[in-house]
């Protein structure tokens, strides 16, 4: 990191300092800072700009994470609700063409010796 500073204020009993901080050419801030002399207001404006740096980048770290996992909940809940759907639509699902169907009640029918009566009735009763 590179840190450049300037020196703002200078009286008998107070002197304040403002550095700027660069990482790889890009500015990653900047902060003041006061002490009793010049290295003392400097120390103090880089151990500011240093916290503030270290605060950013894990904030920075908390929202990736955070985003990291909601999207894989999201991911998870879609995945889910696109199973159950695709479930619902083949069981719901009606076939085109019902004639095997009813072919196979009237031999459970024929073979249950039922009649017509006989099968309203239990269906009536269900």
């Amino acid at each position: 990191m590179r840190i450049e500073s300037k020196l703002c204020h200078c009286s008998e009993s107070k002197v304040i300092v403002h550095v700027k901080g660069w990482i790889d050419g890009k500015s990653i801030g900047s902060a003041l800072g006061e002490g009793a002399t010049v290295e003392y207001a400097e120390d103090n404006a880089i151990k500011r700009l240093k916290e503030r740096i270290s605060y950013s980048i894990e904030n920075i770290n908390r929202s990736e994470k955070a985003y990291k996992k909601e999207t894989q909940s999201n991911n998870k809940a879609n995945l889910r609700n696109s199973y159950n759907k695709e479930k619902i639509e083949t069981i719901v699902e009606d076939p085109k063409d019902w004639s095997s169907e009813l072919t196979e009640i009237d031999l459970q029918l024929s073979r249950l010796k039922w009649t017509r009566e006989d099968e309203i009735k239990f269906i009536e009763k269900e």
